[in-house]
C-alpha cells in the first residue's frame, strides 16, 4: 500500500535519563518540551526567562544570569499600572523597578544553580526578527503592548546569529549536552514569506553552529517533523498557528526515541500509567474497577525506589475509598 506520509526516524544518540537536570529556554515551543519532562519527573528549570523567540535575546539574558548582573536600567518600561523589563517576558513584572530587579536577581541565582550540576539545555530558536528600539537602538525581547512606531522591525543579520548561539554555547558548562530545535511556530505576524524567511535564516546558521560542534552541540528536527512528517492542518490548534496537543505528543515520542537510555524508555512507559491515571476522572470513584485500578498503580508507584512519587501517591491517597 502507497504511504501518504513521510515518516522522520532519527538516528539513536542514547544519553538522557533522570540523573541529570535540565534547562530548556527560548520558544513556547522548548516550554512544551520542558513541561513533558518534568512530567516525567525530570529536574530542573523549565523556562524560566519565559518565552523568548531570537538569539540575541537569549544570550543577553544568559549572560546577565551567569555574570550575576542586574537588568539594564534603561529598559524598564510602567504598562497599564504594573512595570516590566523589555529584556523579560511579560509574566515578569512588579510593582516598581527594584522589585522587578530583586525577581531578576532570585531567578539568575535559580539558573546559576541548575548551570553548576551541568544540566542538559534544549534551546529552541522561534524567529531571526528583532524589535530595536529607535530612542537608543536596543533590541529587546518583548515590546510589552507598547506603541510600535517606537520600534524598528529587521531581520538579524548572519553574523549576529553565529555570535549569539557561540555566546550561549561559552555560557553553558562544557559537559553539558546542549540540543538545538527550531520552534515548529508558525509566526504568521511576520507575513507567511517573513516567517519562512526567517526560519530559513536560522536554520541555515543552527547547522552550521552544530557542525562546527559535533561533540557538544545535537539538532533535534521539531521543524521538520511538524512541516514534513506531520504536515497537516489537523495537527494545529485552531489559531492554525501551534502545534496541538497531539502534535506536542508525538514530538515528544521522536524525540524519547532518539536520545532516552533503554532504561529511561522503559521508565517512561511505566511512568505513562501513572500520569493517565492521575489525569482521568471517571464517573464512578467508587467503582470496584476503578478502585482496583489504583490500588494497582499505587504499588506501581511503590516501586519506584529513589524517586520522589510523594505528590502522586497523596492523590491515588484522596481517591483510594477506605
Amino acid at each position: 500500500m502507497k504511504s501518504f506520509r513521510t515518516d522522520l526516524t532519527l538516528p539513536p544518540d542514547l544519553f538522557l535519563d533522570q540523573s541529570r537536570l535540565i534547562l530548556t529556554l527560548g520558544s513556547c515551543f522548548a516550554e512544551h518540551m520542558g513541561q513533558k519532562l518534568l512530567d516525567f519527573k525530570w529536574s530542573g528549570l523549565n523556562a524560566p526567562f519565559g518565552t523568548l523567540f531570537h538569539p540575541l535575546a537569549l544570550s543577553k539574558l544568559l549572560r546577565l544570569a551567569v555574570e550575576g548582573k542586574d537588568l539594564d536600567e534603561a529598559l524598564f518600561v510602567e504598562h497599564d499600572g504594573a512595570v516590566f523589563h523589555h529584556d523579560l517576558h511579560s509574566r515578569f513584572h512588579a510593582v516598581d523597578a527594584a522589585a522587578l530587579q530583586e525577581q531578576w536577581r532570585l531567578l539568575s541565582a535559580d539558573v546559576r544553580e541548575v548551570l553548576e550540576k551541568e544540566p542538559f539545555i534544549l534551546l529552541t530558536l522561534g524567529t531571526a526578527w528583532v524589535y530595536e528600539r529607535k530612542l537608543d537602538g536596543k533590541p529587546v525581547a518583548n515590546c510589552h503592548k507598547q506603541p510600535l512606531q517606537l520600534f524598528h522591525k529587521r531581520l538579524l543579520q548572519a553574523e549576529e546569529i553565529r555570535a549569539a548561539l557561540q555566546d550561549i554555547l561559552n555560557l553553558l558548562p562544557r559537559s553539558s549536552p546542549l540540543i538545538i530545535s527550531l520552534s515548529p511556530v508558525r509566526h504568521t505576524r511576520d507575513t507567511l514569506i517573513g516567517n519562512s524567511l526567517s526560519k530559513s535564516l536560522l536554520l541555515v546558521h543552527i547547522h552550521e553552529f552544530v557542525t562546527k560542534h559535533p561533540d557538544r552541540v545535537r539538532y533535534f528536527p521539531a521543524y521538520e517533523i511538524m512541516l514534513d512528517d506531520l504536515r497537516d492542518y489537523r495537527f494545529y490548534e485552531p489559531d492554525m498557528i501551534h502545534p496541538s496537543a497531539e502534535a506536542i505528543e508525538y514530538i515528544w515520542e521522536k524525540f524519547t526515541e532518539a536520545y532516552a537510555t533503554d532504561a529511561t524508555k522503559t521508565f517512561l512507559r511505566r511512568w505513562l500509567l501513572v500520569l493517565n491515571t492521575l489525569r482521568h476522572r471517571p464517573l464512578r470513584i467508587e467503582a470496584p474497577s476503578y478502585q482496583k485500578h489504583l490500588q494497582f498503580v499505587m504499588q506501581e508507584l511503590e516501586s519506584f525506589t529513589g524517586l520522589d512519587c510523594s505528590r502522586e501517591k497523596a492523590e491515588l491517597v484522596a481517591r483510594i475509598l477506605s
